[in-house]
């Protein structure tokens, strides 16, 4: 059994952030010549923006980052899970996925790991780079338990197959999961924000178009590893 993994994260930002993004901005753009002459409103605008990005950036780190979705899909049972840190209901996810809403960060990360304990294999896009060192981030700070069979997994070995690794090797840079579906022909389902979006949506109340999005994207992974599967006669690497 492949358990197909992917994750949404935001930032937690802090006001030391905050202003060290904002004073930066200020003087690369006074560097810059941009705020020669600039009205208040303009410096204003130039602060806001860098505390977006400083936001965005703050996403990509379990250190300053927080995960608020995990969906998984199980390829045996033929159905997957969206873990979600809300309490309200999330409605009309892609068929075959079960909403599971949890009270805190802290629950969500305990329930992806029990998850991932009880599978064999997992399957993700950059998630040895991305993903899995994410939720081992979290994992400590929350203060759970992780699955050891996981951590004691070796690159290229079959325990942990990430999609984007194997077929991207000898190559400069990771491709997206949109680029390797749009050259292979298979849909990549796109829902009302894209992953640049995540943490704004998720600031404004869109819980569930979040939770969509996220599984939208495993949605499409299912389909390359399908793909994988097909090519190589196996499910390993």
């Amino acid at each position: 059994m492949a358990l197909i993994l992917d994750i949404e994260t935001i930032g937690e930002p802090t006001a030391s952030a905050s202003i060290a993004a904002v004073s930066h901005a200020i003087k690369r753009a006074v560097h810059d010549g941009e705020l020669r002459g600039a009205t208040s409103d303009d410096v204003k605008r130039a602060a806001k923006i860098a505390e977006a990005e400083a936001t965005d950036r703050l996403a990509l780190s379990p250190w300053t980052g927080r995960v608020v979705v995990v969906a998984a899909w199980d390829t045996e049972k033929e159905k997957g899970i969206c873990l979600v840190d809300t309490t309200a209901a999330v409605h009309d996810l892609p068929p075959g996925f079960v909403p599971a809403g949890r009270d805190g960060e802290v629950a969500l990360v305990a329930s992806a790991w029990r998850i991932i304990r009880d599978a064999r294999q997992i399957v993700t896009w950059n998630g040895i780079d991305f993903d899995v060192p994410f939720l081992v981030g979290r994992a400590l700070t929350c203060h759970v338990g992780l699955a050891p069979w996981l951590l004691r997994a070796k690159p290229w070995e079959d325990a942990h197959i990430d999609l984007c690794a194997r077929t991207g090797m000898g190559f400069k840079g990771r491709a997206r999961l949109e680029t390797a579906c749009l050259a292979m022909g298979i849909p990549s389902p796109k829902d009302a924000i894209d992953g640049s979006q995540v943490s704004e949506a998720w600031a404004a109340g869109r819980r569930a178009d979040v939770a969509r999005y996220c599984c939208g994207d495993v949605i499409a992974l299912r389909s390359v590893w399908d793909r994988w599967v097909e090519c190589t006669g196996s499910g390993n690497g």
